[in-house]
């Protein structure tokens, strides 16, 4: 016999509201069939990127998430609305479109191809020479020290940044 959980009753309830308020989900191909006269190509959205690399893609329009299929080293994830995922690639991914767009509709088109070091003098040097905000936000800026599989994001260097809390240690 299950026993009764203290507040269990209070925690489902809170549960379903905030489920309620959840922005509505569909799936990726129903972006075709709701903007039908938008010529949307949704296989476009996972081109480039290998298929055991690549666990979901969403898009967020008119107050729906689209959601594409989520795959996990065990095969199909069956409810990929509710899949969470690690912050740290999907928030610098985020953070750096998000401020890019903002930067160009404030300050122009222009913004995209000028180069970082114009603009933060610590990469004043050659490696950052032919480094736009596009490529940041893209993330093909060439600066890394080996190109073996993450072997810049555990090495010692990275480490050392992620220790810094200071500006100019970073």
């Amino acid at each position: 016999m299950a026993k009764k959980m203290a507040g269990g009753t209070r925690l489902k309830n809170a549960y379903n509201a905030e489920a309620a308020h959840r922005m509505p989900t569909k799936p990726i191909s129903a972006l075709s069939t709701d903007y039908p006269n938008a010529g949307i190509d949704t296989s476009a959205f996972s081109s480039g990127v290998t298929a055991s690399a690549l666990i979901t893609y969403r898009v967020s329009y008119g107050g729906v998430n689209y959601v594409g299929a989520c795959q996990t080293r065990q095969g199909a994830y069956p409810y990929s609305n509710q899949m969470a995922l690690p912050s740290y690639s999907l928030a610098k991914t985020m953070f750096a479109g998000i401020v890019l767009m903002r930067l160009t509709q404030v300050y122009g088109s222009c913004v995209p191809s000028q180069l970082i070091r114009d603009w933060v003098s610590e990469a004043n040097t050659s490696a950052w020479s032919g480094v736009t905000f596009q490529d940041t936000a893209n993330m093909p800026t060439g600066n890394y020290s080996s190109s073996a599989f993450e072997s810049d994001e555990s090495g010692s260097g990275m480490t050392a940044f992620f220790d810094a809390e200071a500006h100019g240690r970073r």
